[in-house]
């Protein structure tokens, strides 16, 4: 089942987190991600502490032809971060996060929740958009746009990230911003995991010290005339107003969730960024949660079914971060007319395809059929 990675002594003897095999105690726990149904085993998972770990990791797995993943918070639902047999990079130890309430900006590193970073900013009476589960990590949220509750007033995490710093598929550690290395920072917001590591974000934050939210509830029956209410108080509400929809069914974990894409989001060129849906609309989310394993199959089942009952009302678009495995290769359908840009970039800083074990670009894109992702 695994693929033997040999660690050299150098690396060992430097490394300042934890390199964790299928023999350590913490190796299942470690693997772990959201996903229940991920049951992946890497070779090795190496424990970053610090940006050259993250380096020696990146050169280890390169030079030894290992397939990587990168684990962020590892809220990804298509359980990306774990590679079956190859290097898992997880970065959840780099929890470093600082406030500048003179800039108003936040940096914080790859390991980083929404939770914490909310929590630090919050104490300077800031805030960010971000997502809106707390544990979900920051990292994984940010490259694929970033929906959040302050979308509206502010835009998605994406329109508030001012620099990111990356370890490249060479090894290399650069930044980028909009001063800095413009095309990858332009990739890097809405392009995913494909350029690189992404070690540290700053982000552009702004004065909040107070929220009112709240659950309103209506009963089924009645969906066609709340639908109509959701439509014209979303279109005609100012942006500091985020709603979202909710029916749950079958467990008391699932319901369809309906984002608005209006105000700050929907004014930003589409070109600007990599992220590609900037047209005022809504985003519809089918969430399938259960806690018992028997129940998988219910579940599963009802989330198929939900989406083809809803896909002929659906445009021919789709957001990164809400993607399961098997919707990979669609990659022109999660771009658009930025994906032809986007194979560019990732030419340039990951041309072997090193960084492929996500929503992949492709840099031998246009090839195959079956390699337009």
């Amino acid at each position: 089942m695994y693929s033997a990675i040999e660690v050299p002594d150098q690396v060992r003897a430097s490394f300042t987190g934890e390199l964790i095999g299928p023999e350590d105690k913490a190796y299942d726990e470690t693997r772990r991600v959201h996903n229940g149904l991920i049951d992946k085993h890497p070779a090795l998972i190496a424990r970053c502490r610090t940006v050259p770990d993250v380096v020696d990791a990146v050169n280890l797995g390169r030079q030894q032809a290992a397939e990587i993943s990168v684990r962020g918070g590892g809220h990804g639902v298509a359980g990306l971060a774990v590679t079956d047999g190859g290097l898992m990079i997880d970065l959840a130890p780099m929890k470093g996060i600082r406030v500048d309430p003179a800039r108003r900006t936040v940096w914080a590193q790859g390991g980083v929740t929404w939770k914490e970073l909310n929590r630090a900013a919050a104490c300077h009476g800031l805030a960010t958009t971000g997502g809106v589960v707390s544990s979900t990590g920051i990292a994984g949220l940010t490259l694929g746009g970033g929906e959040g509750w302050l979308m509206g007033k502010y835009g998605l995490t994406i329109d508030n990230l001012r620099a990111v710093e990356v370890v490249t598929a060479a090894g290399e550690i650069i930044t980028a911003s909009a001063e800095e290395n413009q095309d990858l920072f332009w990739a890097l917001r809405g392009g995913g995991g494909n350029f690189g590591v992404a070690t540290s974000f700053e982000y552009q934050a702004h004065p909040l010290s107070t929220v009112y939210g709240g659950v309103v509830a209506h009963p089924i029956g009645r969906a066609r005339q709340v639908f109509a209410f959701y439509r014209e108080l979303t279109q005609a509400a100012p942006d500091e107003l985020t709603v979202q929809a909710l029916q749950r069914c079958p467990s008391p974990m699932s319901g369809l969730g309906i984002v608005p894409y209006l105000g700050a989001v929907a004014r930003v060129d589409a070109a600007a960024t990599a992220f590609a849906h900037r047209e005022p609309g809504y985003s519809l989310l089918i969430v399938s949660q259960w806690q018992d394993p028997g129940d998988s199959d219910v579940n599963i089942a009802w989330a198929k079914e939900t989406f083809e009952a809803l896909h002929p009302h659906l445009a021919d678009r789709q957001y990164l971060n809400n993607l399961p495995a098997d919707d990979g290769r669609i990659a022109r359908g999660l771009w658009g007319a930025s994906h032809g840009r986007l194979v560019a970039v990732k030419r340039r800083y990951d041309p072997d395809n090193t960084f492929r074990l996500n929503h992949n670009i492709n840099p031998a894109w246009p090839g195959k059929a079956n390699d337009d992702a």
